[in-house]
């Protein structure tokens, strides 16, 4: 059974700011690519150019959608739970730094079989995320003002819902491409999962060091009882 963490008290602005950022980062990349799907392999150049929308359509939603479900649901099953809490915030930190690295890496696609390589990387990566959030909360949070910081991360999914689009359409504007939208996510979400592993790591300090000073007085207490 999962030991919470009111142990642990890192406040409720930093746990909505930085549990919403992380989704925040990675649904402006989820939903600006897939909305602007076809504009964007094409952009990508090589042999993707020349590839019917039906065809780029099979290549890269099919694999995304057995990588993200097989991922999330063996994660799910198999690990996830075992993690040990003081561990959890850094596995998040970790597979939300291999998402990044894999949305960068989709500026390298040129061939159908390099789109459905790597809607199999974002699709697996994705799954462990999901994973991952869904014990995260009460992992480093505890029972504490879960409904907030669960609001404000909905609320953060339902606006990069509306802006992941928004800004690939600004990116092609200004830029000719798509590369400034694809790099704003990945950094967003690097420096998003950074500072959740600080911010975990911090209040770990703090919860030892006060544990270290209970017992100290704990300590100095039994020694200046006098033994009857």
């Amino acid at each position: 059974m999962r030991r919470r963490r009111d142990d642990v008290p890192l406040s409720v602005g930093v746990g909505r700011t930085f549990y919403g950022c992380l989704n925040l980062f990675n649904d402006i990349f989820w939903a600006g690519f897939n909305y602007h799907y076809i504009a964007t392999v094409r952009w990508f150049g090589g042999a993707l150019r020349e590839s019917s929308e039906l065809t780029l359509t099979r290549v890269y939603f099919v694999p995304l959608s057995i990588g993200l479900n097989g991922a999330q649901i063996g994660a799910g099953m198999l690990f996830i739970d075992r993690v040990p809490v003081s561990q959890i915030a850094r596995l998040t930190a970790i597979v939300h730094a291999a998402t990044a690295v894999v949305m960068m890496g989709s500026l390298l696609v040129r061939t159908e079989a390099a789109l459905s390589a790597f809607a199999i990387l974002y699709g697996v990566v994705s799954g462990l995320r999901g994973a991952c959030l869904s014990v995260v909360l009460s992992a480093i949070f505890g029972t504490r003002a879960l409904g907030r910081i669960q609001g404000f991360h909905q609320g953060c999914s339902v606006l990069s819902t509306g802006s992941g689009p928004l800004m690939w359409a600004i990116s092609l504007k200004y830029t000719g491409g798509y590369m400034a939208a694809i790099t704003f996510a990945a950094t967003g979400l690097s420096l998003a999962a950074i500072c959740t592993l600080i911010a975990d790591q911090w209040a770990l300090g703090r919860a030892r060091a006060r544990g270290d000073q209970a017992l100290q007085v704990a300590s100095d207490v039994d020694t200046s009882t006098p033994v009857a």
